[in-house]
This record gives structure tokens, C-alpha cells and sequence, in this order.
């Protein structure tokens, strides 16, 4: 059976909205595991630090850098993928306008619970800050201090 154009679009829409749904999932999970890992890290070291503390003395400069790196690097991949989560989140968006899912109704109900307004050209960075200030910020806080706790430890 040939499938008429339309159906043809609307089938790569509906996969492509399917992906997208998934990219979103991995790249959330992905912003919480790379916070985890990385305070994990920071952790692990301040303990190293707090049990062998004439080795640690003796090599400070070692410490704090393994501690700034890893502070760094927590900050850095958390945003990528705080970045990559937001494009998908504007593309997902763009789907939904496209396929008009604020006027699909299931038992008397809508089918999404707010209205879609109609994307902006290019602009997929909509959104970023949507929660960075109440998620992301305070572990970069968190992992940032502690990792200063750690550089103070070490030269005490």
C-alpha cells in the first residue's frame, strides 16, 4: 500500500517526536549523573586526602588540581548536557506545534494541559535557563565548595 504524502510526513513527525522524547530523557538523565559522578569524585578524594594526610601535605599542588579539574569538568558536561536537553526540549516543541496537539482532545480532555504558542525562527536556546537556577546551580554550588573544602583541608 503506497501511503499518500501527508501520512508519510505526518508517520516521520510521529517518529521523529518519539526520538526526540528519548534524546530528552538520556540528556536529563545524563545532567544528573554527570552531578553525581563528579561530587562522587570530589567526595572521594577529600576522603583520600582526610585518611593519608602526610602524603597528601607533601604533594599539595597535585590535590588541588585534581580537585579544581574536577569541579571544572562537573560544571562544563552538566551544562553540555543542560544545553543538549534544552534544544531537544525546543525541538520537541516545534513538533507538537507542527502536529497541533493542544486541539487534540481525549475523553473530553486536551491532550497537553497548556497551549503551544508558535516557535521562533532558530531560536533553540528558548528555555536554557528553565531549571538551571533551581537544579543545576546549587549542586555546582555544592560540588564547588566542597571542592574548596578540599583545597583548604589539604594546606591545613
Amino acid at each position: 500500500m503506497i501511503l499518500e504524502k501527508g501520512e508519510r510526513y505526518f508517520q516521520i513527525l510521529i517518529t521523529l517526536y518519539n526520538n526526540t522524547q528519548a534524546e530528552i530523557t538520556r540528556y536529563r538523565d545524563r545532567e544528573w549523573k554527570n552531578m553525581s559522578l563528579f561530587t562522587a569524585s570530589i567526595a572521594a578524594v577529600i576522603l583520600f586526602v582526610v585518611s593519608n594526610k602526610e602524603f597528601s601535605r607533601g604533594y599539595p599542588l597535585l590535590f588541588d588540581a585534581a580537585l579544581i579539574s574536577l569541579c571544572l569538568g562537573n560544571v562544563f558536561y552538566t551544562i553540555f548536557a543542560h544545553d543538549r536537553l534544552t534544544k531537544q526540549r525546543n525541538i520537541k516543541s516545534r513538533i507538537e506545534y507542527l502536529l497541533n496537539f493542544s486541539e487534540i482532545e481525549v475523553e473530553s480532555k486536551k491532550l497537553l494541559p497548556y497551549d503551544i504558542e508558535k516557535p521562533e525562527c532558530n531560536n533553540f536556546n528558548k528555555g536554557w535557563f528553565r531549571g538551571f537556577f533551581s537544579h543545576l546551580l546549587p549542586f555546582f554550588i555544592a560540588a564547588c565548595s566542597l571542592a574548596a573544602f578540599g583545597i583548604w583541608f589539604v594546606h591545613q
